[in-house]
C-alpha cells in the first residue's frame, strides 16, 4: 500500500494498523519518518 507524506508530498510505503480499536495509517518517508494518520475510530467496522 502506498500513502503520501504529510511534510514532502511524496508516495511513500505505508500500512494499515489496527489497534485498541481504531484504525490507522502508517506512512514511512525515507526523508521525514513515520507518520500516522487515523482511518476509522471503529476497527469492527472497518473490517
Amino acid at each position: 500500500m502506498k500513502g503520501l507524506c504529510l511534510a514532502c508530498g511524496q508516495l511513500v510505503e505505508a500500512e494499515e494498523v489496527a489497534g485498541a480499536g481504531h484504525v490507522v495509517l502508517v506512512k514511512r518517508c525515507p526523508e521525514y519518518g513515520e507518520s500516522c494518520v487515523l482511518l476509522s475510530t471503529d476497527a469492527t467496522y472497518w473490517n
